[in-house]
């Protein structure tokens, strides 16, 4: 059984993951501890995270700073009283400061009969609003046929790149889709500078190297995403089959297409995005342009589609 733990240690600490084996991971400051957190806030015995029957388990040791879990996009965190089994997407905070972000660990043995018997859950206490973000590498296919080496090469600068910037903004979750990835933020701004902080690092990377460009699609919507676990956090939902789809859209698909947007290296987004955008009264250096409604593969209804650019 193996785990992956990340650390968000505070602010002037480099975050890090690290891996373990076992049912049980034991976290404090002594040297003995599974996870050693040389932190004076952190107790020397501080807190188990455990396999149990329905998922992991977080119990605090009887630590003086106290052990708490929290649900990205929200503002409240519960103190861990009791053994308390995390709900998919949660993360545990260890004495206030350091946070554990699980991306990877140990899923319950199922008996064979739940293979042919399903329970129906209420997954609205797993739903979370959120500015949901999707990247796509253009190109990545036709660059792996013909010269593997170099796909390899600038999907891993594509990603040392992407992860300067996402941590910057807060990214609330993350993974990769092979040619790029899908990441959430809890407010449309940090979507939005997120996108465009990766295109204006990836412009001056294409500038300086002798290398092929880096050439991607960024995608925005704002709605619900639904958290799961298997062997690491996942998310799904309608509103995030939305923002894949958009990668899609080619320019003369669009009704009425400002005469400058590009094919690549541009940030389409959806009339949610946009609103939600507005509602958070913040200033921003983004220029909205309507592209009108949209027929968008595999969606029902037409999509009203904005491109977003910056201020000249």
């Amino acid at each position: 059984m193996k785990w992956k733990i990340r650390v968000l240690p505070p602010a002037g600490y480099t975050s890090f993951a690290s891996e373990f084996t076992g049912d049980k991971v034991t976290i404090g400051r002594d040297a003995a501890c599974d996870m050693v957190l040389r932190f004076p806030s952190v107790s020397r015995s501080h807190a188990t995270l455990a396999l149990g029957d329905d998922g992991i388990v977080v119990e605090d040791q009887g630590s003086t700073n106290g052990t708490a879990i929290v649900t990205p996009g929200s503002p409240m965190s519960e103190p861990v009283t009791s053994p308390t089994t995390l709900k998919p997407g949660q993360r545990v905070v260890i004495a206030t400061e350091i946070t554990l972000e699980l991306l990877k660990s140990p899923t319950p043995p199922s008996p064979e009969s739940s293979l042919f018997e399903s329970r129906m859950v209420d997954i609205s206490e797993l739903s979370t609003d959120a500015a949901i973000m999707v990247l796509d590498l253009c190109g990545s296919s036709a660059m792996a046929y013909s010269d593997d080496r170099m796909a390899y090469h600038l999907k891993q600068r594509l990603g040392s790149i992407s992860k300067t910037v996402l941590d910057a903004k807060g990214v609330n979750f993350h993974k990769d889709t092979g040619d790029g990835f899908l990441a959430t933020f809890a407010d449309a701004r940090s979507a939005w500078e997120a996108g465009s902080g990766i295109l204006d690092l990836l412009a001056q990377r294409n500038r300086r190297t002798s290398n092929p460009p880096i050439d991607v699609r960024i995608s925005l919507h704002h709605g619900s995403v639904f958290s799961y676990w298997s062997g690491g956090e996942d998310i799904h939902g309608s509103d995030v089959n939305i923002t894949f789809r958009l990668d899609s859209i080619k320019v003369e698909e669009l009704p009425s297409p400002p005469g400058d947007i590009p094919e690549k290296n541009r940030v389409l987004c959806t009339g949610a995005f946009v609103e939600q955008l507005n509602k958070e009264d913040c200033e921003h250096d983004c220029r909205i342009e309507e592209c009108g409604m949209t027929e968008v593969k595999g969606i029902s209804d037409a999509i009203n589609i904005f491109w977003l650019s910056k201020k000249r």
